[in-house]
């Protein structure tokens, strides 16, 4: 299965889409969708705590968003997966607060967290 995870259509051609996102989104439509994730040159907070390879069921999106389908038939499942996350605009405080509520939850216990975070 093939997926994609990028910015909402909303902000395409917007003011508040970086360049390195537009180009890269448009590689992305155009069928250049595999290999590794090109570094963003202007991007200095990215970057590998630790060398290494994944593999494994993928699931994430939106923290903020993630968080409030708690509780309900769309709540994704986290066990032993490869968690991948971002979240706009939000404090560390605020990144650390909803990890939390996940470990508290019960569902952050048995998965492998590739965080993806934009703050």
């Amino acid at each position: 299965m093939v997926t994609f995870y990028g910015p909402s259509f909303t902000t395409v051609g917007g003011t508040q889409m970086y360049e390195f996102t537009a180009q890269r989104f448009l590689q992305i439509l155009s069928g250049e969708t595999t290999g590794t994730v090109p570094h963003d040159p202007d991007d200095p907070f990215v970057r590998s705590l630790a060398p290494g390879k994944a593999s494994g069921r993928l699931v994430g999106g939106c923290l903020s968003d993630l968080l409030f389908t708690m509780g309900t038939p769309w709540e994704l499942n986290l066990e032993d997966a490869l968690f991948v996350f971002e979240e706009v605009g939000s404090s560390p405080h605020g990144i650390d607060r909803a990890l939390l509520q996940l470990e508290q939850a019960g569902r952050y216990h048995h998965r492998a967290c590739v965080p993806c975070i934009h703050c």
